[in-house]
């Protein structure tokens, strides 16, 4: 069984929705169906490394949300195999975040990033934190 959102999707946000979704089933003891959801999300990578769902390739934040998605889930499951596995997967999409946040220049980011009203600049947003959301030790874990 794979979560979704349903059968209407808000603003096209498939992946933002399913983080949340995600969490909520790891904290009601569905391990099993959190990590097939996780997969399913991560399905959506392209070649690239960005990781775009039922929004469009415009919505950027769908990459950075899957990265920590990754991130979170093996947090709150205590189990970083998955995690170990995903690593090429994740650090293809974390290089696309970072050549988005070159291509836009660090004044455009700092800009997108105290206007979040706006939608590509919340965006723009989450790619300038999300390189860094793996390394909180300033290593990776496992």
């Amino acid at each position: 069984m794979v979560f979704q959102v349903g059968p209407t999707i808000y603003d096209g946000l498939a992946i933002v929705d399913g983080n949340f979704i995600l969490e909520a089933a790891r904290y009601l003891g569905y391990d099993d169906q959190a990590k097939e959801s996780l997969a399913a999300n991560w399905a959506w990578q392209r070649e690239d490394g960005g990781v775009f769902a039922y929004a469009g390739d415009w919505m950027w934040k769908d990459t950075a949300i899957a990265a920590f998605s990754l991130v979170r889930q093996a947090e709150l499951s205590q189990d970083w195999s998955n995690f170990r596995d995903m690593q090429p997967k994740l650090h293809k999409a974390l290089q696309f975040l970072v050549e988005l946040r070159e291509r836009a220049g660090r004044k455009a980011a700092r800009t997108a990033v105290t206007d979040c009203c706006h939608v590509g600049s919340r965006t723009a947003g989450w790619t300038v934190f999300a390189p860094n959301l793996p390394i909180r030790s300033g290593r990776w874990p496992g």
